[in-house]
C-alpha cells in the first residue's frame, strides 16, 4: 500500500491502476487463506507483484524522506481504523 500512496503523490514508475489490481489479488489471496486455511500463491502473481517490489524498492531509494513518513502515516491511520470498521460492519451483520 505504500507503494500505491507514494505513487498517488506522483512518485511512482508504475501505472497506479496495476499497482493496485496486484493489491487486490493479493487481499483476495489473503482472504481466501484466512477463510479457507488454503494458502497458495498463484505463479501469474509472480512476475506483478516482483514489479510492485522493485517499484517499492526504488521509491526507498529515491523518494524524499519527508514523503515516505506521510505515506507512513496514512497506512498507520488507515490500519488503527480497520478494528473500528470491523466491529461496525460485524455490527450491522447481526
Amino acid at each position: 500500500m505504500l507503494t500505491s500512496f507514494l505513487t498517488e503523490k506522483g512518485h511512482g514508475e508504475i501505472d497506479l491502476s496495476n499497482i493496485r489490481a496486484v493489491e487486490n489479488d493479493v487481499l483476495a489471496i489473503l482472504d481466501h487463506g484466512e477463510a479457507t486455511g488454503e494458502w497458495e500463491f498463484p505463479q501469474a502473481m509472480l512476475d506483478p507483484l516482483t514489479a510492485i517490489v522493485n517499484e517499492h524498492d526504488r521509491q526507498l531509494r529515491e523518494v524524499r524522506l519527508a514523503a515516505i513518513a506521510a505515506a507512513t502515516e496514512r497506512l498507520d491511520r488507515l490500519l488503527a481504523s480497520l478494528p473500528q470498521k470491523l466491529a461496525a460492519s460485524r455490527g450491522s451483520a447481526a
